[in-house]
């Protein structure tokens, strides 16, 4: 088992809507990734600090917020500063 490690994964809310923030929270409870904080960077973006002591899970919400982003691209898009998850959370339904 590694040592659990911090990340921090920051999008930019296209088109909100009610359960958008649920959604995101269910894909990361079914990987088993903690959520240390959720911030609201800007009116339209959020930010979260993440835990897991699985680097591949981590991958796995990279693949799986990037493929779903090649589908619909009206409802989150991706920030990738320095530091952060680097994956494109474009659109989470």
């Amino acid at each position: 088992m590694e040592t659990k490690k911090e990340w921090y994964m920051e999008y930019e809310i296209a088109r909100n809507r009610p359960g958008l923030l649920g959604d995101v929270s269910s894909i990361l409870g079914m990987l088993n990734i903690n959520i240390v904080t959720i911030n609201g960077v800007d009116t339209m973006r959020r930010g979260m600090l993440l835990l897991t002591d699985d680097d591949e899970k981590m991958e796995v919400l990279r693949n799986v917020v990037q493929k779903n982003g090649q589908h619909n691209h009206n409802e989150v898009t991706s920030s990738d500063n320095a530091g952060s998850l680097g994956c494109s959370p474009r659109s989470l339904y």
